[in-house]
């Protein structure tokens, strides 16, 4: 019965409080600690921070205010345990007509346990004139992201772009601290992404006639993942961001790279990209001693294919072996069409056994079933030369060479085989003739 009627007196010092301050020309709440949340906002301060956001009460104080409102007040209340108990942080704040840095005054209340009252107030006053809302106004409506930042970092403004792009729907982001979080899902990007800003941040406050800049894929507030840039500058002792939306660019422009690269009918890499690629391969090979193999592909008695059935069907057969060498293949394998029916295939990391049974394993795909084309089902095979790096491989000829020349081996062994020719050895077709 003495909890209950604790209990109830609490209950009415409460409600005798809030009745007292309610009509007080500063805006005021009334927070209860562990965890923080908001009990009571009196009049002024709903026409701050929004009606909307206050009808239902109580609420969490990081739903309204975020997490580094929550974090700044536990900070600041750290420093007067056991000293008369206030603290008078500014704060970065989402109010009803924008972001704002409020002054955050905290008192604890007397006879109200874990019971603080906080007042808002803003530490500047707001643009005064025409031409200064206008250009507010103008600064609000521009198709790129405009974000000011005061000396602590406290955000000072964000444009009307900056919140559809960061205005998330499971937390506000009222400080940048909070957006790394719900920005950068894996931790490397995120962690690659803080050091780049802290060396732009820190290298335009040295010199603030200077202008930073830095991309990131940043996952926004409509769940998509952007390519954005980011365009640091320092002002009057503030740190302006300018954030531009560059994600088609870029898709566009590796789209065009692709292009370059990429042979059109059958999706496999052309020449230039092969072997800008493969060099690299190459020279990894020969610097970490790791192994790598090459086949060299060709569909037998294509030219008489296209003779009977025309090139259009040609072309059916050249897409569809592709496309089963492509599904066969590793992802760190690399897949080229070198010309006309010939293909190759650079097998990074195989050893000379592993990659004589891959091309006994793509020669056996190609045969075991007849290519579906519009001429009806035509049976279709392919011949193949393969060899592994040796240290005195120099170029990436050296090793095509080998492979093209057990490749012709094949060719005059019978065709629908392999044959292998290793740095060391003659060209000569498997003990296990394959011929049909």
């Amino acid at each position: 019965m003495a909890f209950l009627f604790y209990q109830e007196d609490i209950s009415q010092k409460l409600e005798t409080f809030c009745r007292i301050v309610d009509h007080a020309d500063a805006p005021l709440l009334l927070l209860k600690a562990d965890p923080w949340t908001i009990v009571w906002a009196n009049a002024n301060c709903r026409t701050l921070l929004g009606e909307h956001r206050l009808t239902t009460l109580p609420v969490e104080l990081e739903a309204v205010l975020g997490a580094y409102v929550v974090r700044s007040i536990t900070a600041a209340l750290e420093g007067v345990i056991g000293r008369p108990r206030a603290a008078s942080p500014s704060l970065d704040c989402l109010t009803a007509v924008g972001r704002q840095t409020l002054r955050v005054a905290l008192r604890e209340v007397d006879d109200l346990p874990d019971h603080w009252l906080v007042t808002l107030s803003p530490t500047a006053p707001p643009p005064s004139g025409h031409w200064r809302q206008d250009l507010v106004q103008i600064i609000d409506l521009l198709p790129v992201g405009v974000e000011i930042y005061d000396e602590a970092l406290n955000a000072v403004f964000y444009n009307k772009f900056s919140d559809a792009l960061f205005s998330y729907q499971e937390q506000p982001v009222l400080h940048y601290e909070d957006w790394w979080e719900v920005g950068f899902f894996d931790d490397r990007e995120r962690e690659a992404a803080r050091r780049t800003w802290a060396e732009h941040v820190a290298a335009v406050r040295a010199n603030p006639d200077s202008t930073r800049q830095s991309e990131h894929w940043v996952r926004c507030a409509d769940d998509q993942r952007r390519r954005l840039e980011f365009r640091f500058r320092v002002i009057e002792g503030k740190l302006v961001l300018i954030i531009l939306d560059v994600t088609e660019q870029r898709l566009l422009e590796e789209e065009l790279r692709n292009l370059g690269s990429i042979d059109p009918l059958t999706g496999a890499l052309n020449r230039r990209g092969f072997f800008e690629m493969a060099e690299t391969l190459l020279a990894h090979a020969g610097t970490a001693a790791e192994t790598l193999c090459v086949l060299m592909l060709d569909i037998d008695h294509f030219k008489s294919i296209n003779d009977r059935f025309g090139h259009a069907v040609g072309d059916e057969i050249l897409s569809a072996v592709a496309a089963r060498i492509d599904a066969a293949r590793r992802p760190a394998d690399l897949f080229v069409r070198l010309g006309g029916e010939e293909f190759a295939l650079a097998l990074p990391g195989r050893s000379g056994a592993l990659a004589r049974r891959e091309a006994e394993r793509v020669r056996r795909l190609i045969a075991q079933d007849p290519v579906d084309t519009t001429a009806g089902a035509i049976a279709v095979h392919i011949s193949i030369g393969a060899t592994e790096y040796a240290p005195t491989d120099t170029t990436l000829d050296d090793m095509l060479l080998r492979a093209d020349r057990a490749l012709y081996a094949a060719k005059r062994a019978g065709r629908n085989r392999f044959v292998w020719d290793g740095p060391n050895d003659e060209a000569q077709p498997p003990l296990d003739d394959r011929a049909m």
